[in-house]
């Protein structure tokens, strides 16, 4: 099914502070508009570290009906290298008004900063009932 081509491209973004030890779990929160639907295109992430090195966390993403992952992942094998698109090929809808909540774990210490989660897409506007 090809992506709906209406609609006005948009980003949604989050966030997500990393505490300086291991073992620490962290989330973020994107409430999708309450009155449009999105198709999430693709997703990119990047971060900041005191340090310059990418932080090691494992990431789990849901909605409010669904978990995207059946366990935790590398964030670099869920969506990439950092600062790289990770396409979706047939699009992704989240409903309108839905929360896409990320859960991260710390993997390292000393590695304290911040990530930032972006999906890109489109929203649709809801079609004339009469």
């Amino acid at each position: 099914m090809p992506l709906p081509s209406g609609g006005a491209d948009f980003k949604y973004g989050c966030t997500i502070a990393l505490p300086a030890q291991a073992g620490q779990r962290v989330n973020g929160e994107i409430l999708i508009n309450a009155h449009f639907d999105f198709i999430v295109r693709r997703v990119t992430w990047d971060y900041f570290t005191r340090t310059g090195v990418p932080p090691k966390v494992r990431l789990t993403w849901r909605d409010n009906r669904r978990a995207y992952l059946d366990r935790k992942a590398l964030i670099g094998a869920v969506f990439g290298n950092p600062g790289d698109d990770y396409p979706f090929t047939t699009g992704l809808l989240l409903r309108r008004g839905n929360t896409i909540s990320f859960e991260l774990d710390t993997l390292e210490d000393n590695n304290e900063g911040s990530i930032d989660i972006v999906l890109h897409g489109v929203e649709l506007r809801p079609q004339d009932e009469g």
